[in-house]
């Protein structure tokens, strides 16, 4: 992944991505580049009290290079506040003292001759810019929590990043064969359609019947399959966000797996609990949608876990939403239903685990 970023010259790569645990052998060049590399920034966590671990930043990489990725919540559940910098717990696994996207700006800004000042107030200063720090009585804010250097974010911008439409995105991915192509698209009583390939084939709903298990060479092969699109599109910055068996078609041209379905963006309000699998609700369908994207906050892996549902569900003949999880840890228990490898067990219960931090990051 870093030879292909470089390869466009970058000027500074952000690797928003938890690696806590050391390099194996014979990963020597990723070493070098991650301790000699000036211009990557990684990212820890700092935690956040019982609810939270730390997540300790990948060892090669010094603590100059190190951001956290910790932010403030306002008790609606809505970032309005950004945490530039914390003075992390003295047995924190995660040293850094400025926010991973603090540190990448600085980063970039110090190449473009920016650097960061303080004004005579104490504030920080970079180019023409004055972030002026919040406390505890600032605006609405009253007794507020305002450790560290916390600055309002100007949330209502009209315009906070370049937006693409759906349309631009599909003909971004469609280059896979195993996407269908997009042949129009097209607006229409405020409703906007999208016209795509007719697949051939049938839906992997089909495949996975309730009471019937299915092999484990099935499930491997399933995953293999779905999770090269995924890599594919994932590659992209792209989240299907409704990975489900009936979004998923064996073509009958070669038997291969295809995924349909790109147009699940509109979220509908409505309640989530005791729904059928059927309903696709906050921009996903129970049962294989994770808990960040049902509360519409999903990531990369959010992918990564419908995926890992789906194998579970093939290798206990039980529908997604009828596979109990733990009460306390909210983890997916399955494994007492069937007999597969320790290798492939350990998969899936990374694919499915609650905290998107700790599974795959994505199918890359």
């Amino acid at each position: 992944m870093l030879d292909k970023l470089n390869q466009h010259q970058p000027a500074t790569i952000g690797l928003d991505i938890y690696r806590d645990l050391p390099l194996e052998p014979g990963n020597a060049e990723l070493v070098t580049n991650l301790q000699l590399t000036d211009n990557i920034i990684a990212v820890c966590k700092s935690g956040n009290g019982d609810r939270d671990r730390d997540v300790a930043p990948p060892k090669e990489v010094p603590i100059e290079r190190l951001g956290f990725s910790d932010i403030v919540v306002d008790s609606d559940s809505i970032v309005r506040r950004n945490l530039l910098t914390l003075t992390p717990a003295p047995n924190s696994a995660c040293p850094a003292e400025y926010s991973f996207s603090f540190q990448l700006a600085l980063n970039y800004l110090a190449k473009q001759g920016i650097k960061l000042e303080k004004t005579p107030q104490e504030y920080w200063k970079l180019g023409n810019t004055t972030f002026t720090p919040i406390n505890n009585d600032t605006a609405e804010y009253q007794n507020v929590d305002a450790r560290g250097y916390q600055i309002l974010l100007n949330y209502r911008s009209p315009k906070v990043a370049e937006v693409i439409t759906l349309a631009e995105t599909l003909e971004k991915v469609e280059e896979c064969d195993r996407i269908p192509q997009l042949l129009a698209y097209f607006e229409a009583n405020k409703e906007f359609y999208l016209v795509q390939e007719y697949i051939k084939g049938h839906s992997l709903s089909d495949e996975l019947t309730p009471g019937k298990k299915l092999s484990e060479p099935y499930v491997l092969a399933l995953l293999k399959d779905i999770g090269e699109v995924l890599q594919f599109i994932h590659g992209f910055g792209v989240i299907h966000r409704d990975i489900k068996p009936g979004n998923i078609m064996r073509r009958d041209a070669d038997g291969r797996l295809v995924l349909i379905d790109f147009g699940a963006v509109k979220q509908l309000e409505t309640q989530i609990a005791d729904l059928p699998e059927t309903i696709t609700v906050a921009i996903g369908t129970s049962g294989y949608a994770p808990p960040e994207q049902l509360l519409g906050q999903p990531v990369l892996n959010s992918d990564i876990y419908a995926l890992g549902m789906i194998g579970i569900q093939a290798l206990v003949g039980v529908p997604a939403l009828q596979i109990p999880k733990d009460l306390e840890t909210k983890e997916v228990i399955w494994r007492d239903r069937v007999q597969v490898s320790d290798k492939l067990a350990a998969i899936l219960d990374k694919m499915v685990t609650y905290r998107h931090q700790e599974r795959y990051q994505s199918a890359m």
